[in-house]
């Protein structure tokens, strides 16, 4: 169970990171004129369709290991992944500013912004914390798996990634101790 502390740190913290960039990003293209919505859905577009491990794994080989793999790896497939929450918070936040309340913040001269806070966040609070608990689970698989491939989060701290014995060539089955307080994986 002790693999499951990192990794389930690893995705929440993740999973902050992308739904922070996803509403900030999200918001400013829906209430951006044309060429603000234009440009942030485009780049929106090209985060999505980057290979999300291939990414990975790119940047966290080339990242020095004196910094703390934990944080790193979270850092990483937060910035990388953000682009589907930042579709579903756009779409919500188009649905939202058309409603009458917007329109009457609007009218009584409040800024973008204050819309934004004051009349926006609170409806696409409960879209982006129900994506989000999609998020976190999705985080634990591609941090398990960066950790079995040898990028993740590094040896004297379990990981599920590291407790699944790597492939090998004979047929005694190699017992693995990521698991345990006292984890010496190889």
């Amino acid at each position: 169970m002790y693999g499951a502390r990192v990794s389930l740190g690893v995705a929440l913290a993740a999973t902050l990171v992308q739904v922070l960039i996803a509403v900030v990003v999200g918001i400013a293209a829906a209430l951006g004129n044309g060429w603000v919505d234009q440009l942030l859905s485009r780049a929106t577009d090209v985060i999505v369709a980057m290979p999300l491990m291939i990414m990975s794994l790119a940047l966290l080989a080339i990242v020095p290991s004196s910094f703390p793999r934990p944080v790193l790896v979270a850092l990483v497939i937060g910035l990388i992944a953000w682009g589907s929450p930042a579709k579903i918070v756009r779409a919500q936040t188009l649905t939202l500013k058309q409603l009458d309340y917007v329109s009457a913040a609007r009218l009584s001269g409040w800024g973008t912004w204050r819309i934004a806070r004051r009349e926006l966040l609170p409806g696409l609070a409960a879209p982006v914390i129900t994506y989000s608990a999609l998020l976190v689970p999705q985080n634990i698989t591609i941090e398990a798996a960066l950790s079995f491939l040898g990028v993740g989060v590094k040896p004297p701290t379990p990981s599920w990634g590291r407790c699944s014995p790597p492939p090998t060539s004979g047929t005694r089955p190699r017992r693995s101790t990521c698991c345990s307080p006292r984890a010496r994986c190889s």
